[in-house]
């Protein structure tokens, strides 16, 4: 077994995508390599990712895969034989082009093919059959046919396209994610000549920008990482290169008395950034600590890529980490100069933060009318009117004041025309509550304007109270509800004003406490401030309601729950948002217990046949009694008039467990009813009021959900 080594080496590659541009590189080689047979079950191998390089290292290659029999079908054998068993033209033919196609020197007459044919049977017809013995692919033929392929199936955030010069001469356009500089592509110590992207492969590569040897000659593919890291100044693999970062910056911390504000995402981008990491501890003015710290940290995070620290007791510090693609002996330039860009970012930031406080906030509410949110839903002024309806609506319900309602409408979207969420788009909200505490507003009032955008990503933190979380949903339902009424949809993986981030959103608030109003309610009223006209507003609600149950579908399904179940209780989320996970965990309790299977069985056999009588509803009072002739019949209705005012009772106390435990015991009621009692009987009397019954029986099982869906299984 063998060792394969691929190297890509290009221009600064995008950093946020790096890793799993490198990941992807990996598996696409191992996926082809694999179907070719060229490596076993049990795999080993090394990804390799630096800004300017993409590869791997897979121990245990084969160099040729194994030869293997493989069955051809020839032609019928009414075509292909005579007779006398004698081979007739379509045949000959046929192993003639098989001979060319193989390569084989031997002639026809002589070749094996001829005594080696036999017959079977396909479906009633007999066909003529060869076994030919196919040489196994080489490594180099697969690499050179499927690697290509590989690298246009890459997850690229966008396309270069470039051109290869040759001699001074243009030869022709290639397309990547940079310009690609050169291809290492070897087995143990051999060269694999292949050609991608243009570019012949060799085994040269370049080390670091500054600090390492211009061209490498790598000896094998187990030294390239040795070699890159003595001669080339380079730590190719990038996990090594992220721990090395991260002791780095603990190090530092432990001698300061500080911790880091660092998470996974800057710290791959950092990763992403450099090749032969330094950690420096570099300082700002104290006098800027005085600016709000989410700013401070967005500087340096986002903007710089440095890394802020925190005292011992948690205030914001006026140190940070830099981390230099670079080993200088003399720190002190860098530090000076990563030191003068942020301070002038800062120096930005802070006449902007002083700028804004000259002028109330809530004096910039008529400037929203200045800025556009969509050519056919108004402006940002527009906008704030509409959530400030819905607020007042929806805070009378949930018993919010409504006068800190209108507030906090008339505030919520002035800071998006202040100077500092002009330069730092990310600060929207957090601006707004600063504003509002430096002018003495209430602190809740505060805090709903920033909560408002909350959770802005899966795992974010949620609104903290009640007025918070009614702002933050009427953001979110003015935003779903105004582009559903001008038809824009999220299609496919497009999903430009994140209207699917919304729904979401909207879901882990209205599950994260029992509020007084409903996800229908919320849909309504959304709406009937867009579109006047009743018959167009029932088609947008029916439009925003199934968006909205996609949402629940897929949220619940990530999280593991049955899909049949989901679907079963899926409209009771609409009633009660927040007993809803709960009624559906009860259900798949249910569910997972092979003694219900019958229950769901009898409801989808009711559920046929109230479908074929064209009947829906409760149909209680349409049940003659004196109609009820056989017992059966008789005692479902007893039964039936029994159980109803128990689950009825269990519903409105949300005893989702002992509500389906009195579902269950209608199966031996329903099984007496059906084994006895005949419902599609001549006499039209008798046969409707059997079919009321039943119907009033699905009726009383099936209020929170549909238990006939709940028979196909988990993932159906």
């Amino acid at each position: 077994m063998s060792n394969f080594l691929i190297e890509i080496f290009t221009e600064e590659l995008p950093p946020t995508a790096l890793k799993n541009l490198s990941i992807s590189l990996a598996e696409l080689s191992l996926n082809f390599l694999g179907k070719d047979k060229l490596i076993g079950e049990k795999l080993n191998y090394k990804v390799y990712a630096t800004p300017r390089r993409l590869g791997f290292l897979i121990r245990g290659v084969s160099l040729s895969a194994p030869n293997r029999k493989e069955k051809v079908r020839l032609v019928p054998k009414e075509i292909g034989l005579g007779k006398n068993g004698e081979i007739l033209p379509p045949l000959e033919n046929k192993i003639k082009s098989l001979l060319i196609n193989e390569n084989k020197k031997d002639s026809y007459k002589e070749s094996q093919y001829l005594q080696n044919i036999y017959t079977e049977d396909i479906n009633g017809k007999d066909f003529i059959f060869i076994d030919i013995l196919r040489q196994g692919i080489t490594l180099e033929e697969s690499v050179q046919k499927n690697f290509p392929i590989c690298l246009k199936k890459l997850p690229v955030p966008k396309l270069m396209k470039y051109q290869k010069v040759t001699d001074q001469k243009i030869e022709k356009d290639i397309e990547f994610i940079r310009p690609v500089r050169g291809v290492v592509s070897m087995v143990d110590d051999k060269l694999i000549n292949i050609e991608v992207l243009g570019l012949h492969s060799s085994n040269s590569t370049n080390g670091h920008r500054f600090l390492g040897k211009n061209e490498i000659k790598i000896k094998s593919a187990l030294e390239y990482e040795s070699q890159l890291f003595e001669l080339g100044k380079v730590i190719v693999n990038f996990e090594e290169r992220r721990e090395k970062i991260n002791r780095s910056v603990i190090n530092i911390c432990s001698q300061e008395n500080c911790e880091s504000i660092v998470d996974d995402d800057l710290l791959d981008e950092i990763t992403a950034l450099c090749e032969w990491p330094t950690a420096l501890l570099c300082h700002f003015d104290s006098e800027f600590l005085s600016l709000p710290k989410e700013c401070l940290i967005l500087t340096m995070q986002r903007h710089q890529k440095y890394i802020p620290l925190t005292e011992e007791d948690g205030s914001l510090s006026n140190k940070f980490i830099v981390i230099t693609n670079n080993a200088p002996e003399d720190t002190t330039k860098i530090k000076i100069g990563n030191e003068r860009v942020l301070r002038a970012r800062l120096s930005d930031a802070h006449f902007f933060f002083s700028k804004d406080q000259e002028k109330p906030l809530i004096e910039r509410k008529h400037d929203l009318s200045a800025v556009t949110y969509h050519n056919l839903l108004g402006t940002l002024s527009d906008r704030t009117e509409r959530i400030k309806s819905l607020l007042i609506d929806w805070g009378k319900k949930i018993n919010l004041d409504t006068s800190d309602c209108i507030t906090l409408a008339d505030l919520s979207k002035n800071d998006l025309v202040t100077l500092m969420v002009n330069e730092f788009p990310e600060l929207q909200g957090t601006m707004g509550k600063y504003y509002c505490l430096s002018e003495g507003r209430k602190s809740h009032i505060a805090e709903a304007i920033e909560d408002q955008y909350k959770p802005r990503y899966s795992g974010d933190s949620l609104p903290k109270d009640r007025l918070a979380k009614s702002l933050a949903l009427a953001d979110k339902f003015e935003l779903i509800a105004g582009l559903i009424s001008i038809d824009l949809m999220p299609s496919g993986d497009k999903d430009p004003y994140a209207m699917r981030r919304s729904a979401l959103g909207i879901l882990s608030i209205l599950m994260s406490e029992k509020l007084e109003i409903t996800l229908s309610y919320l849909i309504e009223s959304s709406l009937r401030i867009f579109i006047s006209n009743s018959t167009k507003r029932k088609v947008a609600v029916k439009k925003m309601q199934g968006f909205i149950s996609d949402r629940i579908f897929f949220f619940f399904k990530e999280q593991g729950f049955r899909v049949d179940c989901i679907m079963a209780c899926i409209k009771f989320a609409f009633v009660d948002s927040y007993n809803f996970p709960f009624l559906l965990k009860e259900l798949e309790k249910v569910a997972m217990n092979i003694d219900s299977k019958e229950l769901f069985l009898i409801n989808k056999r009711i559920k046929n046949i109230l479908e074929k009588a064209g009947v829906s509803g409760n149909n209680s009072e349409s049940i003659d009694q004196g109609l009820l002739v056989e017992k059966a019949e008789k005692d479902l209705f007893l039964f039936s008039n029994q159980l109803h005012e128990q689950i009825k009772f269990q519903i409105a106390h949300n005893q989702f467990d002992k509500y389906l435990k009195s579902c269950n015991e209608f199966k031996k009621p329903i099984e007496d009813f059906f084994e006895n009692v005949l419902v599609n009987v001549d006499e039209t009397d008798l046969r409707n009021n059997r079919i009321f019954l039943l119907s009033y029986i699905h009726s009383t099982m099936n209020q929170l959900v549909d238990l006939s869906l709940v028979s196909k299984g988990h993932n159906e």
